[in-house]
């Protein structure tokens, strides 16, 4: 009787593995959003804040902690309270959501995320009513 043996091969992570997970990403979402000028700020909004994060390439622009801003990567994993980040220089950062402002582009248009907005599990996100409230200043 022969048994079956799987042999993996745990190879170090490379940005460069994830750039077509960022290329899937971006069809996804110019699909979902469908930005133009004219498009309608708050049903945009919501759809923002709705969407499926894995594989953008998100940069945090303001946090708490000064030594997580700059930072950018493709985001790989999202929990309800941080995200995962591969950076350029191939190591991956786990970046808290609470106090975090992060940004990432689309055909041209800079999009914004309050991390303290984020801080739901992404299936919870996607089902969830959201009010506009205003934002406190860090």
């Amino acid at each position: 009787m022969s048994s079956l043996f799987c042999v993996f091969s745990f190879d170090p992570c490379s940005y460069e593995q994830y750039l077509p997970l960022h290329n899937l990403w971006k069809g996804y979402m110019t699909d979902l959003l469908q930005p133009s000028k004219s498009s309608n700020p708050t049903l945009l909004s919501q759809k923002v804040l709705k969407a499926d994060y894995h594989g953008a390439i998100i940069k945090v622009v303001r946090s708490k902690c000064s030594s997580y801003v700059g930072k950018e990567g493709i985001l790989l994993q999202e929990t309800q309270n941080t995200l995962k980040l591969i950076c350029r220089d191939n190591k991956i950062r786990t970046i808290p959501k609470a106090n975090s402002v992060f940004v990432f582009g689309l055909d041209g248009f800079l999009f914004t995320l309050y991390g303290n907005h984020l801080r739901y599990r992404t299936g919870e996100r996607s089902a969830r009513k959201f009010k506009d409230k205003t934002t406190v200043d860090l």
